[in-house]
């Protein structure tokens, strides 16, 4: 049994070998084949390079009726100014072209006239009547030539004497960004604008070290002067309180709330609400905290309603004694219309 497998194996392995052989035939009959047709093809490139080049065309005959060609002109220099050309290429200029001597050009008088009469005519020496060519031209294309547009005006860089850095940073580099300023020369650009206190702290610090970077600049300008902002501001908001008009006090609470969120956004609309109740003067803030505003901006526009429309009434000082006589409050009474309706709707449902 294990010899018939290798025979079989061994039939397998002929029968290749002798489709290998079979191939091989083939391919050195087609190999002699592209072998003949490059030699025939050498051949005939032998014989073109050979043979000799075919005659030129026969010139056509001239006829009698036909004219003598006429000989090639004589070359002459045309920089020689010993050599004049004939007459004949000579064009002769017309007599509006040639120069009039002295005369008097009817189109040069102006018209019109003041108490004297008309002004003398201008005197014309050498020159034609008519306009120089081109003139009318050029004026056209210098009209319709489009005017040039403006250039774009020159920001002044951010001023900083020591408040608000980090708002000053954020302007810097918006600077910095339009004008495109190389990184070498941003640290210098802020330095020049320094003022008051916080260019004395610049040339303090300089004494030590120049400062070479941006990054470094304004790392060590928010580690001197944004230090103590956010307790700070966070004070003046706790401290504020409503002396002068609404307006005022609601622009001065603006930006306090502005400055706080600089450096902590997660304060709700409760916390800045509760805030700017509790700076409104007390006949101010009880009708507004009635109506539980949701936030700033609710609470300042019933604030600005209430005051508008219904202003406070304060007499005159008498005997040194100066009584506040205030007119009642629109939504005071909106409030207690309403109490009323809920009571009497819970005394029916009693009964």
């Amino acid at each position: 049994m294990k010899f018939d497998g290798f025979d079989a194996i061994m039939q397998k392995v002929l029968d290749k070998v002798t489709g290998l052989e079979t191939w091989r035939s083939s391919a050195d009959a087609l190999m002699d084949a592209l072998l003949a047709k490059a030699d025939d093809t050498a051949t005939r490139l032998r014989r073109l390079e050979s043979a000799p080049p075919p005659p030129p065309p026969p010139l056509p005959r001239r006829t009698a009726t036909q004219f003598p060609l006429p000989p090639p002109p004589a070359w002459m220099n045309p920089f020689d100014l010993n050599l004049a050309p004939e007459a004949a290429t000579r064009p002769s200029t017309s007599t509006a072209e040639r120069p009039n001597g002295h005369g008097f050009d009817a189109s040069t008088r102006v018209a019109g006239g003041g108490i004297l009469g008309s002004a003398p005519p201008r005197p014309v020496i050498g020159t034609s009547n008519n306009p120089p060519p081109h003139t009318l031209d050029f004026m056209v294309d210098r009209e319709s030539r489009p005017a040039r547009s403006g250039s774009t005006q020159k920001l002044e860089f951010p001023k900083f004497d020591g408040q608000n850095p980090r708002l000053w940073k954020d302007r810097c580099e918006l600077y910095f960004e339009v004008y495109n300023v190389s990184d070498a020369l941003k640290p210098r650009f802020a330095a020049l604008n320094f003022d008051g206190v916080a260019a004395s702290w610049l040339q303090t610090h300089e004494l030590r070290g120049r400062v070479a970077s941006w990054e470094e600049l304004h790392t060590v300008v928010c580690a001197r002067f944004d230090r103590d902002q956010y307790q700070l501001h966070l004070k003046q908001l706790d401290m504020l309180k409503q002396t002068g008009s609404v307006a005022e006090y609601y622009a001065r609470f603006e930006q306090l709330v502005h400055n706080i969120l600089l450096y902590n956004g997660s304060h709700d609309d409760v916390y800045l609400v509760t805030h700017f109740l509790g700076g409104l003067r007390e006949d101010i803030r009880a009708p507004i905290a009635l109506h539980r505003p949701k936030d700033v901006d609710t609470a300042s526009a019933l604030v600005l309603l209430e005051v508008t429309l219904f202003p406070r009434i304060r007499a005159s000082p008498l005997d040194g004694f100066s009584p506040v006589l205030t007119r009642p409050s629109f939504l005071s009474n909106v409030m207690i219309v309403r109490r009323w309706i809920r009571l009497l709707g819970i005394l029916k449902l009693l009964s």
